[in-house]
């Protein structure tokens, strides 16, 4: 299980003091039992037996309105896909590890899932105050950034590859490689493919397959480069070039 970073605001949040006890600490297991995306299933039998293992008394009929409860105040976003229940921690601020999600992302959700998650994914539960800020001005500040955050933009030599700012800053963040390239391979796929997509922005387009794409890209052409001697020898023959010779030598 990974280690989990759990900030002292936490304890001052809002969100987090409308909870009763055992939501409360539903909440704090999720944090630990969530993958490196803040994914985890949904199901309330599996969260049961994930966040309480030694304790058989805990079951799904009770955590059920505790995940309801969690939802409800904007910690925890509730979808499914293709029957299957998950959930997103919005107010998330752990490290990720993981190239890619164990859980599939809210953007490919059967339901429609609102802009709550982002708005939530700045959330005071993940914000340290400092001694001269106030809460209110903390809040408002959070809401404005949050709503250029939300602004979708287009990028690519399609302008096609719809991306917020918070999207392009994390994927910069994390892939400073890679993410150039992977943004013009999905531009150019998404031109001769056809966008068959439903969700609102590419950036889990990316992060599943395109990445991943790009690399393999870049390892076939590494191993298709000729060396130099092997394109002098290609083209040079004996008596000729006398340039293309001192260059070898």
């Amino acid at each position: 299980m990974p280690n989990r970073i759990l900030y002292g605001s936490l304890l001052g949040s809002q969100k987090v003091n409308k909870l009763k006890p055992p939501e409360f600490e539903l909440y704090i297991r999720l944090l630990l039992v969530a993958d490196d995306y803040g994914r985890y299933s949904g199901a309330p039998v599996r969260v049961a037996r994930s966040c309480w293992p030694d304790r058989e008394d805990i079951t799904s009929k009770q955590v059920e309105p505790w995940l309801v409860k969690l939802s409800a105040v904007g910690l925890v976003a509730l979808y499914s896909i293709s029957g299957e229940q998950y959930l997103q921690i919005t107010a998330w601020n752990q490290r990720t590890r993981q190239m890619s999600s164990k859980y599939p992302p809210p953007d490919d959700a059967d339901m429609s899932i609102d802009s709550q998650l982002t708005v939530n994914c700045q959330s005071d539960a993940g914000h340290m105050l400092t001694e001269t800020e106030t809460e209110t001005e903390t809040e408002t500040e959070t809401e404005t950034e949050t709503a250029h955050a939300l602004v979708i933009k287009k990028y690519g030599s399609q302008n096609n590859v719809r991306l917020t700012d918070d999207e392009l800053s994390r994927l910069s963040q994390e892939y400073p490689d890679l993410v150039d390239e992977a943004i013009e391979f999905l531009s150019l796929w998404l031109a001769d493919k056809g966008d068959k997509s439903k969700a609102k922005t590419h950036n889990a387009t990316i992060r599943r397959w395109v990445l991943d794409a790009v690399r393999e890209k870049r390892a076939k052409k590494g191993a298709a480069q000729p060396s130099r001697a092997g394109r002098w020898d290609k083209y040079d023959t004996a008596g000729t070039d006398e340039t293309a010779k001192n260059d070898r030598h």
